[in-house]
């Protein structure tokens, strides 16, 4: 048995069952055997529950009938153990005692498989053009996979009700709120050219050491750009 909960939804649980039991449903070891009857225990954002004096307690029992009987439980937090200050010592120490795995952003590759395996899961077909798309997301969007996903989706979702191709071209006009900036690659060269052009000057002036003001202030305008 795989038992999978947020800390929050096991914080509201808890909640639910000890308010019932006040009115003699005794529905606090329903809860109980809930938990500690898994072969596996998974709570995501365990950190939410720091402060929470009586969740704590009762995470730490649940946590300690599951350990003796040797089952498992993995547990997920934002930042290590020793930085949640509100987070009793004692299961501070516990979380310690076991293997942290620092789990890091994924690789390209990775964050292409990702969108892949979305698009089957969507039942979308991937042609050339739509892997361009994937690609570029997974090159601009690398530490959200959230987002990631949902930029795909995006795509996806806009190339369907506008009924045109999902290419890079719609992919960079649908995601330009995302993708602009790192498309455009801003160089020297690029600002000499942009600010001779707004001054009607030469670029070999520019360039030159002439100290007239028509020529000096464009210059001072593209060192300081």
């Amino acid at each position: 048995v795989i038992e999978f909960i947020r800390a929050e939804d096991f914080t509201n649980q808890l909640i639910t069952s000890l308010q019932q039991g006040k009115l003699g449903l005794g529905t606090i070891e329903d809860f109980r055997h809930k938990f500690r009857n898994v072969d596996v225990l998974l709570i995501d954002d365990i950190h939410f529950i720091a402060g929470k004096e009586q969740t704590q307690e009762e995470f730490f029992n649940t946590f300690n009938t599951l350990l003796e009987h040797t089952k498992q439980i993995i547990v997920t937090l934002d930042r290590p153990p020793r930085e949640i200050e509100t987070l009793e010592d004692r299961l501070r120490s516990r979380f310690q005692w076991n293997l942290i795995a620092d789990i890091n952003p994924p690789d390209y590759e990775t964050r292409v498989a990702i969108l892949t395996k979305k698009a089957e899961n969507m039942n979308i077909e991937v042609d050339d053009d739509l892997y361009d798309v994937i690609c570029m997301i997974a090159e601009k969007i690398k530490d959200n996979i959230r987002e990631l996903e949902g930029a795909f989706t995006r795509i996806v979702t806009f190339s369907q009700l506008l009924g045109e191709k999902a290419d890079k071209n719609f992919a960079r006009r649908t995601l330009n709120d995302i993708l602009t900036d790192g498309d455009i690659k801003v160089t020297p060269e690029k600002i000499k050219k942009v600010v001779c052009k707004h001054y009607n000057v030469k670029m070999a002036d520019l360039e030159s050491s002439k100290k007239q003001n028509s020529i000096a202030h464009p210059r001072q305008v593209a060192m300081y750009l």
